[in-house]
């Protein structure tokens, strides 16, 4: 035990320093000299960063870990390597939320009814679109998340909230998105192949909007693995830590992720460490 650790043990426990000092066999000296030692230039900066290391954690829910931390370290101006708000976080025993990496399954399925019209990834926002409806749930029963997303600006663009899975609901979700993107042309929309998404009150829709409506094969989500990775971020760094009470407290905390945080706070390694609506106005 260093000299430090003796020092900060019997100062939490509020205990008797000389007999302290006596059972583990150290000059009572020794205890002064070190309380009254002045830190170091060293253990004064890492003070410093461990104070702002834990801020930035706080103010980012616990999601962020040690790489965007130093990131965010880097942008206010600090010079810290990686290893060292690693180590710092360790210490402090800050831990983020832990994603896992979305793994497609593989089927062996044959049911090729649509086509996938995605051959490469887009390079310009409102090329392609991604949707899917993932489920919530609350102590009152389920509720169902629709949303789409921009795979070039990993911006969420519309989402709304249902009680029910309907096509009602998809229908909303694609009418608002239409209209926050001011109506753009020739954008390629892809789903699964849920009854929602090939009903034909649906694919009218699309076609009214004059858009082109490309497929996940049966069985293979990872045709559409960027809405299925962002339904894991959205459940295991937001959802998974509450339990909503009904429809409406669900609501509210959804809004706050997407809108207050997931596409104006959250930055994402593969936009340069820049947030969707950061990434979406300097590549306009």
């Amino acid at each position: 035990m260093s000299a430090a650790d003796i020092v900060q043990t019997i100062q939490t426990l509020a205990l008797n320093v000389r007999l302290s000092c006596q059972l583990l066999d150290v000059p009572e000296s020794s205890y002064y000299e070190q309380i009254n030692r002045h830190p170091s230039k060293t253990q004064l900066r890492r003070q410093y960063l461990s104070l702002k290391i834990s801020q930035l954690f706080n103010a980012n829910r616990g999601i962020y870990g040690a790489p965007k931390i130093h990131h965010l370290l880097l942008k206010q101006g600090e010079k810290v390597g990686l290893k060292l708000v690693q180590k710092l976080m360790k210490q402090l025993q800050l831990k983020s939320v832990v994603i896992k990496k979305f793994k497609p399954g593989y089927s062996l399925s044959d049911h090729i009814n649509r086509k996938n019209l995605i051959q490469t990834e887009p390079t310009k926002k409102n090329k392609v679109w991604s949707t899917d409806i993932t489920y919530i749930p609350t102590q009152q029963g389920w509720a169902y998340l629709s949303t789409i997303i921009d795979r070039y600006t990993k911006k969420v663009i519309a989402w709304d909230l249902g009680k029910q899975m309907t096509v009602e609901l998809v229908q909303r979700t694609l009418n608002k998105a239409i209209t926050s993107q001011d109506y753009p042309e020739a954008v390629i929309l892809h789903s699964d192949q849920g009854s929602q998404y090939t009903s034909l009150e649906y694919e009218e829709l699309l076609k009214y909007y004059g858009m082109a409506h490309s497929f996940s094969r049966r069985g293979y989500p990872y045709h559409n693995a960027s809405l299925e990775s962002w339904h894991g971020h959205l459940k295991r760094e937001w959802v998974y830590q509450f339990k909503y009470k009904n429809f409406e407290e669900d609501y509210q905390s959804i809004f706050w992720y997407i809108e207050a945080f997931y596409n104006s706070k959250r930055i994402h390694q593969s936009l340069g460490y820049l947030t969707p609506n950061q990434f979406e106005k300097v590549s306009a």
